[in-house]
């Protein structure tokens, strides 16, 4: 680690934890008895998947929404295990966080994301209690590409943004982070993200 970079700011979804969002939607629509369309609309078109990422709506809000839309009798326990059983390890990444922690590096998570998809996943992987620090949009109330969220995450590195470095799978986001001086690039692969740390010396 090198004086210029002093945290790592990972996004979780698809950088250190593959996700299926078509998955999430094939399965909601079984449990519940409705059309995957009618799925997405509520999720997607009527923002609701958006009102809870940003913690505007509670779980049990969330639940109920899609409950009203239900043809089918289910159990709230089949719901939840339809919307979080999406995640799968990325094994490449677990080794490379694992080995920045070893060297002593600061780590920060930064995700759009809900109170039951996190609850999951820190559950289930590992390498979450690694980090020493999450910035949660749901926890925040702002979600990426909005300034008050990689805000927080800076905050939380405790640090100038110019000593951070960021990865996120999406580049309107890293684009939003470096609008803020925050160094960062767009994720494509472990072996690319590795390559990446080399450059600035963290590896």
């Amino acid at each position: 680690m090198t004086k210029y970079t002093k945290a790592i700011i990972f996004d979780i979804g698809n950088v250190l934890i593959h996700f299926d969002g078509e998955r999430m939607l094939r399965q909601i629509s079984h449990v519940l008895g409705i059309s995957e369309s009618q799925v997405m609309d509520l999720y997607v078109h009527q923002e609701l998947g958006i009102h809870y990422e940003k913690g505007l709506v509670t779980s049990e809000e969330f639940y109920q929404r899609f409950s009203q839309l239900a043809k089918q009798s289910h159990v709230d326990k089949a719901f939840w295990k339809a919307f979080c059983d999406i995640f799968k390890p990325n094994p490449e990444m677990e080794t490379l966080i694992r080995e920045l922690k070893e060297r002593g590096q600061r780590l920060i998570l930064l995700s759009n994301t809900c109170e039951a998809h996190f609850d999951y996943i820190h559950q289930q992987f590992e390498l979450l209690a690694l980090f020493d620090s999450a910035i949660l949009s749901y926890q925040v109330g702002a979600r990426k590409p909005e300034r008050a969220i990689f805000e927080a995450a800076v905050k939380a590195a405790g640090v100038p943004p110019e000593q951070c470095f960021y990865t996120d799978d999406i580049t309107a986001y890293v684009s939003a982070a470096r609008e803020l001086e925050i160094p960062a690039v767009t994720f494509t692969s472990a072996t690319s993200i590795r390559l990446d740390l080399e450059q600035i010396k963290v590896l």
